[in-house]
């Protein structure tokens, strides 16, 4: 039994990162609090958001916000309280900068 328990442990920590994508959980915008709806219509100003989903960042909740702008595809990742989190703080967040220098916005990639 003790080497199952070390078995999983081992597991759990090479494949960590699939484990916590496993954990996001995708939301409607109309889901999010008002402090991070405000954050989003911000940052997006009304491009279309084209998905929202919530992941645990140091054990509390956060939002991540994809959207379409022009040919790129954008996303940030936003605390609860509505704050921008740096790039590469969780989930797949996190990649080549903004080239328009938002703070926090990452590109995920160029749409031929």
């Amino acid at each position: 039994m003790k080497w199952h328990v070390g078995l999983l442990t081992a597991a759990l920590v090479v494949s960590g990162p699939l484990v916590f994508l496993a954990m996001a959980e995708k939301i409607t915008i109309d889901a999010v609090p008002p402090a991070v709806r405000a954050t989003i219509d911000r940052e997006t100003a009304g491009k279309p958001v084209t998905e929202v989903e919530t992941q645990d960042v140091a054990g509390q909740t956060a939002y991540q916000v994809e959207w379409i702008d022009g040919n790129r595809e954008l996303e940030i990742l936003i605390d609860a309280n509505g704050n921008l989190l740096p790039p590469n703080t969780g989930g797949e967040a996190g990649g080549a900068a903004d080239e328009s220098g938002g703070e926090g916005k990452t590109e995920k990639h160029m749409k031929q």
